[in-house]
């Protein structure tokens, strides 16, 4: 089907951008291998036609500083057209993956004892 190659400089999750267009009625499908690893499946939603790109985003975790290679298959459909394939860090500090901080507006949510019924409130 296809691949692209890529030296990678540090260990850590990268994500993979994946541009394409799929004039199609129907998502179609491909597996995204890197570089003989555990093969995922990959889903390209219909863009509207040929010439409308879209784009969906992977996450991969390839060897360090050897040849990556991504390898798009499927051998039972025809799969999108690609456009182009992007290779970046996970956003975040030095590639770290960003975290959220938990809010605690509702950490009691779990324990209240007030119910709605209706338009008015019990307690």
């Amino acid at each position: 089907m296809g691949w692209a190659s890529w030296n990678t400089g540090a260990t850590g999750t990268k994500v993979v951008d994946i541009a394409y267009t799929n004039g199609g009625n129907a998502a179609r499908t491909a597996l995204l291998q890197v570089k003989g690893q555990q093969a995922t499946t990959v889903s390209f939603p219909p863009t509207g036609s040929w010439t409308t790109p879209g784009t969906v985003s992977v996450e991969v975790s390839p060897a360090k500083g050897s040849s990556n290679t991504l390898t798009f298959s499927n051998p039972t459909a025809r799969t999108t057209d690609f456009d182009t394939i992007e290779v970046r860090p996970l956003p975040g500090p030095n590639g770290a993956q960003v975290v959220g901080q938990q809010s605690n507006r509702c950490s009691g949510i779990n324990n209240s004892t007030e119910s709605r019924t209706g338009r008015g409130r019990t307690r």
